[in-house]
């Protein structure tokens, strides 16, 4: 638009109605259009190798301490930034491959790091 903002997002439905019968009972159908609200989704986020393979490590590491202690919290867990790094390491040979996915991950949400250095993990909603 020119001159002006641009609208709103608009959606519509179809809806079929009837618009006359004969004396037969034969109907006149036609489609018009019903606005809806519109639903802004998020688009899905997609995690690439790198990332998946923090959170496998994050995983792994989660379940070790899990065996040692049966009632830990998924939630409140962690594992240092230096444990996620070293194990990566030995996985993955790209040089600042870890870097950049953990930032990724930080941004997509998927992580935070405490000032401690410490990895927590969100749930995949």
């Amino acid at each position: 638009m020119k001159d002006s903002d641009p609208p709103a997002p608009m959606a519509f439905m179809k809806k079929e109605v009837v618009l006359g019968r004969e004396s037969n009972g034969y109907e006149y159908r036609s489609v018009v259009l019903k606005q809806v609200d519109v639903k802004v989704g998020k688009k899905p986020q997609t995690l690439g190798k790198n990332e998946i393979t923090i959170l496998e490590i994050w995983e792994d590491a989660f379940n070790l301490k899990l065996e040692s202690d049966p009632e830990l919290d998924r939630d409140s867990s962690y594992v240092l930034l230096t444990e996620l790094s070293k194990t990566f390491r030995t996985k993955n040979k790209v040089k600042n491959s870890f870097y950049k996915a953990k930032e990724s991950l930080l941004e997509k949400g998927r992580i935070w790091i405490d000032p401690n250095e410490r990895v927590f993990i969100k749930k995949k909603e």
